[in-house]
């Protein structure tokens, strides 16, 4: 039990684990207190205390919190609740040992509430609206986002190591002298859980994604860099469903790559600084290896989501050793002799005659063709022909991916 006091309001805060003996702790401070207050975090469920009597001054309510930690608990010995160093997410990474930072807000939030929510015929901007909205807002970034962190996670136990990377990770005990080893398993690129090996493996889950704060209309969380930019797409796709795809109603991030060691203080300024870039580009877009996108492809325009479904592609052709990473490495080698880098833009006029800019510039066609010369599967010819050419002015984004995996 973690105890808090605040003394100006008068107030303490008592924060209690689940426990056979919570009714008696909740009993013994209404003894002592003019009022308790019961709140639980991220449970609505108050039947596990409906056969206990309580006093007239206690009552009991609910709120949620984005408050997903990776931690090792019950799994390492000697290390009760001990939560999983950035080291450690890096190491989890597939591929390049980095971490990820993913900074995002709703867009023009402000607008939204002053002008989007007013009728035609009532100009009065009603506060019932806007308490609805901004409830629901704050149930998706505070409560909900824990349920798309939980799909991210690695295992401390496993029954079928061939579908699972063994990864290492290096701890210390509680006197900090001695360190040890810990593995835990990550399911493997392209493997799939049977719903009762799923089942099995529940009591060993461990979260990959540490939120470090969320709410309100935004977050700042950070994991396997890998694991981030799945969440981050996870997450944008989620809020549309949740906000029915309004179309006026969209979130913008920025993702930052960072070494483990790098202090990761600076490496959320940076996140920042790419969200804000992704805003003054036009908001609705994401910002990721020095690359501000659509999230959604708009005509000619690729998106994020296009993009890294065909980096997943590129990576599926590799692993499976039908394309070389020496083509994949050439389409950016393409990409950098044919397109001037501006550095990150952060303006939505030059970011839209960028984008114009790189549609315009065929000249690296005749050498593209040449270079597919040197693919002998025909069906990754064909895709590498059609989508690749397609791509071409983004290809930076799926390359990136690829050279990250498999290292």
């Amino acid at each position: 039990m973690k105890v808090t006091f605040i003394e100006p309001a008068n107030v303490d805060y008592h924060f209690l684990n689940k426990s056979r003996d919570i009714a008696d702790k909740i009993n013994s401070l209404s003894k002592t207190c003019k009022k308790v207050e019961v709140i639980k975090l991220n449970d609505t469920n108050f039947l596990d205390l409906a056969n206990h009597e309580f006093e007239s001054n206690v009552s009991f309510s609910f709120s949620f919190m984005g408050n997903t930690v990776p931690n090792l608990g019950r799994f390492a010995d000697n290390h009760k609740y001990m939560p999983l160093y950035f080291e450690h997410l890096a190491k989890i990474s597939n591929g390049a040992n980095k971490l990820g930072v993913l900074k995002m807000d709703v867009d023009n939030l402000g607008l939204i509430f002053s002008e989007g929510l007013k009728k035609s015929y009532d100009e009065n901007l009603g506060i019932s609206r806007v308490s609805a909205l901004s409830s629901q807002l704050d149930m998706f970034f505070s409560g909900f986002v824990n349920n798309i962190a939980s799909e991210f996670k690695v295992y401390s136990k496993v029954f079928d190591e061939d579908k699972f990377d063994k990864k290492e990770l290096e701890i210390q005990n509680d006197n900090e002298e001695i360190k040890e080893s810990v593995f835990v398993y990550k399911l493997k690129y392209g493997c799939e859980l049977s719903d009762d090996e799923a089942n099995k493996l529940k009591d060993y889950e461990i979260p990959t994604i540490h939120i470090n704060y969320s709410g309100g209309d935004d977050l700042l969380v950070l994991g396997p860099y890998d694991d981030i930019i799945k969440f981050a797409q996870e997450l944008r796709n989620s809020f549309k469903i949740w906000t029915a795809s309004n179309p006026s109603i969209n979130l913008s991030g920025g993702i930052n790559i960072v070494s483990p060691k790098f202090p990761i203080g600076k490496a959320a300024i940076t996140s920042e600084e790419y969200l804000d870039a992704a805003k003054s580009c036009g908001r609705d877009k994401i910002t990721l290896f020095g690359e501000v996108v659509n999230w959604d492809t708009k005509d000619l325009f690729k998106g994020f989501d296009e993009l890294f479904e065909f980096a997943v592609k590129l990576e599926d052709y590799c692993t499976n050793n039908r394309l070389s990473k020496g083509i994949v490495y050439s389409m950016l080698h393409l990409w950098q002799n044919n397109y001037k880098n501006q550095g990150l833009l952060s303006n939505e006029n030059k970011w839209d005659e960028d984008v114009h800019s790189r549609l315009s510039i065929r000249r690296f066609v005749p050498l593209f063709k040449y270079k597919l010369r040197l693919v002998k599967d025909k069906e990754v010819f064909e895709v590498l022909n059609k989508k690749g050419l397609k791509f071409m002015p983004w290809i930076k984004i799926p390359v990136s991916w690829v050279s990250l995996r498999m290292r």
